[in-house]
């Protein structure tokens, strides 16, 4: 079992937390090249999916393999201008300020590339010899903060403050629940 996680491995002990869960190899942002590529303030997903297919081409081929990745680009925050260039990806939300547009364009462009990421991955495994399942989702849905008493959801109408204490059990599955795609 294969664990890699686009961030350091400072965080939440991850080290030992990944081994007592199974994964016999652990990958963090220091296993990728020294120039790999970044978008806004991580390790972009395009460099992200070529480590992907590195270690599955440096597989074993006669076992199987298994591999759980943790992304990063399009982790939060989002500002305006965390990517350049931004997607001209199109969208009506006349609720949010000139801000608030320009942190979701921020993060309209982390999707476009988190998609494009998709894509790569499923180029290549569709080409190789035996049966994969890719399976992508997120863990959550990003603060998104516009400033310290609004964020993008506020803006939205999705809850009033974003103080999660104050959100009811509706909103608190709101933002905690994400779509998955399986191919």
């Amino acid at each position: 079992l294969t664990f890699m996680h686009a961030h350091t491995d400072e965080l939440y002990n991850r080290p030992a937390v990944y081994k007592r869960l199974g994964f016999d190899e652990l990958y963090f942002r220091d296993s990728f090249p020294k120039d790999a590529e970044i978008r806004g303030d991580y390790i972009s997903d395009r460099a992200f999916a070529d480590k992907v297919i590195e270690l599955y081409e440096a597989r074993d081929p006669e076992q199987p393999f298994m591999m759980m990745s943790v992304t990063m680009e399009n982790h939060q925050p989002s500002y305006e201008g965390k990517f350049e260039p931004d997607a001209d990806i199109p969208f009506e939300a006349p609720t949010l300020d000139a801000a608030g547009r320009a942190i979701f364009r921020s993060y309209l462009t982390g999707v476009n590339d988190a998609d494009a990421s998709l894509g790569q991955l499923v180029d290549y495994f569709s080409q190789v010899d035996r049966p994969v399942m890719l399976i992508f989702w997120g863990d959550h849905l990003p603060s998104m903060a516009v400033n310290n008493n609004e964020t993008v959801f506020s803006q939205l109408g999705v809850y009033e403050s974003p103080a999660s204490i104050t959100w009811s059990t509706e909103q608190l599955k709101t933002m905690l629940t994400t779509d998955y795609l399986v191919w």
